[in-house]
């Protein structure tokens, strides 16, 4: 617990313990380095406006990931405000995002097979498979129920399932 710090000082010590999993949380909901990098930045300035008004009910994780998934909600509504029919950038941020342009191509492949999923589909697959969270946790992230996580880690898996036997598909019969 951090509740003795002054809000600087427990802003700092939360992004040095959480930032790079906010940030790749981030990035791959949305698949996109410079926005990810804009929210990433704007949970710790709200973590450091809002540190007095912390009650410490829950723990500073749980609330860390409800201010991240209020800044990803405004950032929807920003983007359907701007245009609604704007088509997103998924450009090759690979050096941004993992610091140097020799990526493992792994990687790579699980950020491009993501963005066949639906964006509730990216949140609950990303908080269980690569963040490791249980369900539990992910239904208090993101202020679903335990069922809603359930089913929708379902079609997700069965939707990348999909798109990998596809892919499998089209490798055999092209190669």
């Amino acid at each position: 617990m951090i509740a003795e710090h002054t809000a600087g000082t427990a802003a700092q010590e939360l992004f040095e313990r959480f930032g790079p999993e906010v940030y790749d949380h981030i990035y791959l909901v949305l698949g996109n380095a410079q926005d990810a990098e804009d929210i990433t930045q704007d949970v710790f300035l709200r973590v450091l406006q809002s540190w007095e008004h912390y009650q410490h009910k829950a723990s500073e994780r749980t609330w860390l990931w409800s201010i991240t998934r209020n800044c990803l909600r405004e950032h929807y509504r920003k983007q359907r405000l701007e245009q609604n029919h704007r088509t997103p950038h998924y450009g090759d941020d690979r050096s941004i995002v993992f610091g140097s342009p020799a990526v493992p191509d792994s990687a790579i492949e699980l950020h491009e097979t993501l963005q066949n999923l639906t964006v509730p589909q990216r949140q609950v697959f990303v908080c269980r498979a690569v963040q490791g969270l249980s369900g539990k946790e992910t239904a208090q992230l993101l202020g679903w129920s335990d069922v809603k996580v359930r089913v929708t880690l379902h079609r997700a898996i069965q939707r990348l399932q999909e798109v990998l036997q596809h892919e499998q598909g089209g490798r055999r019969a092209g190669g």
